[in-house]
């Protein structure tokens, strides 16, 4: 039986003096506030309190609907497979351009890097400013990138620590091959790595690098929502641009759509709520809703996933990602891995599963608006192409197109007196459920 002790300083005080005059009932009887022996006795007391707080913290520091500390709360979720969100970058487009035209291609390569109130962005592609124009645009990312290089100890499983909390995703390379990220050391033996959070720090665990070997990381950074800003933000460019010749060129930038997309890491609350939540689904793949759900819900990425079973005892698993506009995109390597890596623990052991790619339909659009008098005609326009792209991106992997759905939302748009599209001419319906409709090429004439 637990016996429980008031540990705060009057009760402390109190069971110490009881217990001196018990002990020397003859010799110690002044317990005066004045008295040298008092103030020992409440100095001890105040010793034995603050232990007893700080006794009582530690210990709810081990429940998990208790803790407080992110060190804590981290490690307990992790206990029951659960690893924290980390930031995302926001992301948006920018617009470099010229007060008049330049008589030479001007290169503007990717990673070119943007600023704005001590937060750094970089362009994700190269683009070419192509002699006697004035604009071209770009996607940019909020980010910055650091390159560390270590080298290797030999150790089965080796951590490197990095003290940047900006840390959003990291490639590794040991003597020039890729390692890949995953949630279970266990199941990898070669080629993986792992990123686990601390208080001030994400330690990278590899799997077995060799002894002596070049271990080198990009390590990607990000602001988070902080990245998130107002279309007109972005105007300074912090590398120079020249042109093909090697000339500096005047060139200017500007973000005409405002950077959207960025978030913090999951808050302590988050955590637990979402640890929680994952723990009571089991995590078992048996149904075809299974594959799918725990493909999108414990693989961070995956935006689509379709489970289709050719026949008895395989699994095709079809999933996409989609880009820093919400757009599906093909899901690479490293994701396909990981989707791989998570249901291998969680399959049926007769289970075969093949991770493939959802295919992609594009549907080209072609529409006649009638404006009415006096309404911008150009804004109708731009209104309409943000309804379609929405649209498309609402789709689901197997789910129609429907005509009756773009004349909806057309004739919801202010000022506009009716619709007709001219392409295409009826409803589209996917052959199959993993195949995704897709916006194609869109043609819009508003009059």
């Amino acid at each position: 039986m637990s016996i429980k002790y008031d540990l705060s300083f009057d009760a402390v005080k109190e069971r110490i003096i009881q217990r001196i005059k018990e002990k020397y009932p003859n010799k110690v009887n002044d317990f005066t506030e004045s008295n040298i022996g008092t103030v020992f006795i409440e100095a001890v007391a105040f010793a034995i309190d603050m232990l007893g707080f700080y006794v009582n913290q530690l210990e709810n520091e081990l429940f998990f609907d208790k803790a407080r500390q992110r060190r804590s709360v981290v490690s307990l979720a992790r206990l029951i497979g659960y690893s924290p969100k980390r930031k995302k970058p926001a992301g948006g487009t920018v617009t470099f351009f010229l007060d008049s035209p330049w008589d030479k291609d001007i290169i503007i390569p990717k990673g070119t890097r943007l600023e704005v109130n001590g937060i750094y962005y970089e362009t994700e592609d190269t683009v070419t400013l192509k002699a006697g124009k004035k604009e071209v645009s770009v996607r940019a990312i909020q980010r910055e990138v650091q390159t560390l290089i270590f080298t290797a100890r030999g150790e089965f499983y080796e951590s490197f620590e990095i003290k940047d909390k900006r840390l959003y995703d990291v490639k590794v390379y040991v003597d020039g091959k890729q390692y890949f990220e995953t949630d279970n050391l266990v199941l990898n033996e070669t080629n993986a790595f792992k990123i686990e959070e601390t208080p001030e720090s994400y330690v990278i665990t590899i799997v077995n690098p060799p002894k002596n070997s070049r271990v080198l990381m990009e390590v990607l950074l990000t602001e988070g929502s902080k990245g998130n800003i107002l279309s007109g933000r972005l105007t300074n460019i912090v590398d120079t641009i020249t042109d093909i010749s090697g000339n500096v060129v005047p060139v200017m930038v500007r973000n005409d759509t405002p950077f959207t997309g960025g978030t913090d890491e999951e808050s302590i609350e988050e955590i637990k709520r979402n640890a929680i939540v994952r723990l009571k689904t089991n995590e078992r793949a048996v149904t075809g809703w299974d594959y799918e759900n725990l493909a999108k819900t414990l693989v961070e990425g995956v935006k689509y996933a379709v489970a289709f079973s050719p026949e008895p005892g395989v699994v095709d698993l079809y999933i996409a990602t989609e880009d820093i506009n919400g757009n599906p995109v093909v899901a690479d390597d490293a994701l396909k891995r990981k989707v791989d890596e998570v249901l291998a623990v969680r399959r049926a052991l007769t289970d075969k599963v093949n991770i493939k790619d959802v295919q992609f339909v594009p549907i080209d659009i072609k529409l006649s608006i009638k404006g009415i008098v006096g309404y911008n005609l150009e804004s109708i326009r731009q209104k309409a192409i943000n309804l379609l792209r929405n649209y498309f991106k609402s789709l689901s992997p197997g789910q129609a197109f429907r005509i009756s759905d773009i004349y909806r939302l057309i004739d919801e748009i202010d000022g506009v007196d009716y619709c007709h599209i001219i392409a295409p001419s009826s409803d589209v319906i996917p052959e199959t459920t993993y195949k995704l409709l897709t916006l194609g090429e869109v043609t819009i004439e508003v009059s």
